[in-house]
C-alpha cells in the first residue's frame, strides 16, 4: 500500500488546488495537521483512494476536491470544517455512508451527487442550507432528515433518489427548491415538524414533487394528501 505524506504541508496552510488530482495509484495518505484547508479538486478522480481522515486543523473542503474518488468508501469529516464546497464528493459511487458533523452550516451544490453507494447520511442541526442537486442520483439512501436549522432545501437536491421512501422536514424550513423530489418514485411519507398551516405556508416551487408517488405528509396537526387533501388529527 502507497502510503503519502507532503512535509511541505506543515509550511502551508492549505493543500493545493489540484495538489493530486487524477493520482489514480494512489490508495491511502495522511494529511497533517498543519492543514487548514483542502483545495480545488485537490484529490479529484484518485479512483484507488479507499479512505482518508481529515485532521481537525482543516475548516473547509474545497470544489471538487474529491470528485470521481470512485474507491472512496469511507471520509472521515471532523467537527472542524464548516463548509462543504460544490462537488467535494461528487460521483464517489463507492461511499456508503457519511456523518456531517454539527460544525457544518453549509452543504454545497452537488456536494454529494451521483453517490449512489450512499445508504444513509445524517445531517446536522447546525446546517442551514441545502444545496442545489446536493444529493441527486443518491439512489441508496432510503430515508433522510432535514433539521430544524435549514430553512430553504435547493433545486433538486434529492432528484431522482429513487430508493428513498421517508423525509423528515423541520419546521425551519421556508421554500422547496423545484425538483427537488423528482423521480423519487417510492417516496410515499414526509413527515412535517410543523403545523399543516405551516405546511401549507411553504413556498413549493413548481414541479417540486412531480414524478412522486402518492405520498402523504403527516404534520403536528393533520395530514396532506398529494393532492392538497387535509385531515386534521382529532383533538
Amino acid at each position: 500500500m502507497f502510503h503519502l505524506f507532503v512535509f511541505v504541508l506543515s509550511v502551508r496552510a492549505g493543500l493545493n488546488n489540484g495538489a493530486f488530482s487524477g493520482c489514480s495509484g494512489l490508495t491511502s495518505i495522511t494529511i497533517p495537521d498543519s492543514v487548514t484547508s483542502i483545495g480545488l479538486c485537490a484529490f479529484r478522480s484518485c479512483s484507488g483512494l479507499t479512505s482518508i481522515t481529515i485532521p481537525d486543523s482543516v475548516t473547509s473542503i474545497g470544489d471538487s476536491a474529491f470528485k470521481d474518488c470512485s474507491g472512496l468508501t469511507s471520509i472521515t469529516i471532523p467537527d472542524s470544517v464548516t463548509e462543504i464546497g460544490w462537488r467535494a464528493f461528487y460521483d464517489c459511487d463507492g461511499l456508503t455512508n457519511v456523518e456531517i458533523p454539527d460544525s457544518v452550516n453549509e452543504i454545497g451544490d452537488q456536494a454529494f451527487d451521483g453517490c449512489s453507494g450512499l445508504t444513509s447520511i445524517i445531517i446536522p442541526d447546525s446546517v442551514t442550507s441545502i444545496g442545489d442537486w446536493a444529493f441527486e442520483d443518491c439512489s441508496g439512501l432510503t430515508s433522510i432528515t432535514i433539521p430544524d436549522g435549514v430553512t430553504e432545501i435547493g433545486y433538486g437536491a434529492f432528484r431522482y433518489c429513487s430508493g428513498l421512501t421517508s423525509v423528515t422536514i423541520g419546521s425551519g424550513v421556508t421554500k422547496i427548491g423545484n425538483s427537488v423530489f423528482v423521480g423519487c418514485t417510492n417516496l410515499t411519507d414526509i413527515q412535517f415538524e410543523g403545523t399543516v398551516e405551516d405546511w401549507q405556508a411553504i413556498g413549493k416551487v413548481y414541479d417540486w414533487d412531480y414524478g412522486v408517488a402518492d405520498y402523504t405528509v403527516t404534520c403536528t396537526d393533520g395530514t396532506v394528501n398529494k393532492e392538497g387533501n387535509v385531515t386534521y388529527f382529532d383533538n
